[in-house]
């Protein structure tokens, strides 16, 4: 095995040999293949505690894979993005069935070199090092600026549109996403995070507690990469620390208390 991406109850594998296989739940199709009927969670969905082959991918050699909470996707050397799981918020995009059971080409119009997902959205990386994102933005987690909460000219509820693509002010070296947040920072080291600000995970309270276009988390050097975990934020810095913020009732950000904090 050579890279592997955890969703919210599945697991997602990338061999040596270019296979991507799967294994945990599987009711929503996330794990990109059949599942044996006669296994089931102690809730009756359909699992497979066995990691096998997914099903639909084309000839083309897989790059890298990732998983969204209910999502599975996988990218070939040639750009081409494939996800399986839940599309009910166009988070695989426009084309495809509500549950998509096997691999499927997912439409979108650049070449994608990695994407990842939260609980109904989605971050593509370009070839270009731009950021993409689908699904869901009632909380900003797409970064596209558009307030879905506020009715259009026309009394009409905004929408966004399948893809779109994230307005940043430099490539991106590195991106995650959150239950309802997101994260990326730059090939300057500068770290930006949007959408759900409920625990702070973005970093400073904001009203209504949602950022709809990435603002930059102050944290006084250059940030390498980022991680994202459901409701907080993980900054690791050229010098080697690690900047936590947002939700902290469980610890998560390692300060030894309890209450949510920014980096």
């Amino acid at each position: 095995v050579v890279a592997a991406a955890a969703g919210a109850y599945h697991s997602v594998l990338q061999t040596e040999a270019g296979n991507v296989m799967t294994c945990g739940n599987a009711q929503l199709g996330q794990l990109g293949r059949e599942v044996p009927k006669d296994v089931t969670d102690s809730s009756g969905l359909p699992i497979d505690p066995i990691a096998r082959p997914v099903e639909g991918l084309g000839d083309e050699a897989v790059a890298s894979v990732g998983a969204g909470f209910y999502n599975t996707f996988a990218t070939t050397s040639k750009g081409t993005l494939y996800g399986a799981g839940e599309n009910q918020n166009r988070q695989l995009g426009d084309g495809l069935p509500l549950n998509v059971m096997k691999m499927a080409r997912v439409n979108v119009p650049q070449k994608i070199r990695r994407a990842t997902g939260g609980y109904c959205h989605t971050l593509a990386l370009t070839f270009d090092e731009t950021l993409l994102s689908m699904g869901c933005n009632e909380d900003g987690q797409r970064g596209n600026e558009i307030d879905v909460e506020k009715e259009d000219d026309n009394n009409a509820t905004r929408s966004s549109p399948a893809v779109s693509e994230i307005a940043l002010p430099a490539s991106v070296r590195d991106f995650d996403a959150g239950a309802n947040h997101s994260v990326a920072c730059l090939v300057d080291g500068t770290a930006l995070a949007w959408g759900s600000n409920e625990f702070g995970q973005c970093g400073g309270g904001e009203e209504h507690g949602r950022i709809l276009k990435p603002k930059k988390i102050k944290v006084g050097e250059e940030i390498v990469s980022v991680s994202a975990g459901y409701a907080h934020t993980m900054l690791t810095g050229k010098s080697g620390k690690v900047y936590s913020l947002g939700q902290n009732e469980s610890g998560q950000l390692g300060l030894g208390e309890e209450t949510a904090k920014d980096p």
